[in-house]
């Protein structure tokens, strides 16, 4: 069932009025609530919120991400997308919209409004705008990058089956050394993208924590026995960083948008010991630490708002 829209606010262009319609028209499409939504595309329900409220422009990536899930040719949309980009790159300095935020909100399939502008950031800005024009070219070579790694990986040697440890540690690595069908498990997964490799299908979080406003959470796929961290609500210049008692160490790092999350760790051993920290300007937090991944209790998201530079951990469920 579509969903039931409010009126988008004023002040936005043609351009990007058309953008946000086409956004619309694939959400409905999709049949996804926005819940479901950001657990199939790895956005924050929030960022969802701000782009189908016509508060911020839709990123690239977020766009392709929305066209599968909803079945949608995304050549047929990017033309409205680049238009948008092109547009704002080419703006003036004081073309900027007034900085209000946009208070209309969506209705999800079960008629329960959600609330709109959770971070009360700005819609405009000539700095925001120059970002955008960039955008499109640093995801290409992101993407890139990614795939050069990830072939690099797969085809060099492993050694993890030669190293003598005790017999619980053998176990676990020569476990982890076998790939599941149709992506990794266990060490062979480290450094890889959790979406490109498949392990985000049954990812679940395990724990989540505030570093002052920024979400900190570790993800888990049970069917790779990997994890990597994930942040959101962020800005640029904010990270996350997962850990594991073995020496494993990844980070996420926001370089435009407001979300980011980090390539895998190993997570197939009992003693993986696993925690994420966030770092940003304002301060620095960590999570508890997860000992044994495959045994962790998955609950209802208990997230509260902490003091100013506190890090409150909670255990969570799927991602929301």
């Amino acid at each position: 069932m579509a969903g039931r829209w409010r009126r988008l606010p004023e002040g936005l262009s043609a351009a990007e009025r058309e953008l946000v319609e086409v956004l619309r028209e694939m959400k409905d499409r999709s049949g996804l609530s926005l819940v479901e939504l950001a657990d199939r595309t790895h956005h924050s329900k929030s960022s969802w919120q701000r782009w189908f409220n016509g508060e911020r422009v839709v990123t690239e990536h977020a766009l392709r991400r929305l066209a599968e899930v909803s079945g949608t040719d995304v050549e047929s949309v990017l033309p409205v997308f680049l238009a948008v980009v092109s547009r704002n790159t080419g703006a003036d300095e004081d073309e900027g919209k007034d900085g209000t935020e946009g208070k209309d909100g969506t209705e999800d399939e079960d008629g329960t409004e959600d609330e709109s502008g959770l971070d009360g950031a700005a819609t405009g800005g000539s700095t925001r705008r120059r970002q955008l024009g960039y955008a499109a070219v640093g995801l290409t070579v992101i993407m890139v990058l990614a795939a050069v790694v990830a072939v690099w990986w797969h085809g060099r040697p492993s050694k993890h089956a030669e190293v003598s440890a005790a017999p619980t540690t053998a176990t676990a690595t020569a476990t982890a050394t076998r790939s599941a069908p149709g992506g990794c498990l266990g060490v062979s997964c480290t450094g890889l993208d959790p979406k490109a490799s498949g392990c985000g299908d049954d990812a679940v979080t395990l724990i989540t924590a505030n570093v002052q406003r920024m979400t900190i959470q570790i993800r888990y796929s049970a069917h790779c026995r990997a994890a990597w961290a994930k942040l959101t609500d962020a800005t640029p210049g904010d990270s996350a960083s997962i850990t594991t008692a073995r020496g494993g160490h990844q980070t996420a790092l926001v370089h435009w948008g407001y979300d980011a999350y980090s390539p895998m760790v190993d997570a197939s051993a009992s003693d993986s010991g696993l925690q994420v920290c966030g770092e940003q300007a304002a301060g620095r937090g960590c999570s508890q630490v997860i000992t044994d991944p495959a045994s962790a209790p998955v609950a209802p998201d208990l997230l509260t708002t902490p003091p100013p530079g506190a890090a409150t951990a909670t255990t969570a469920g799927p991602e929301h």
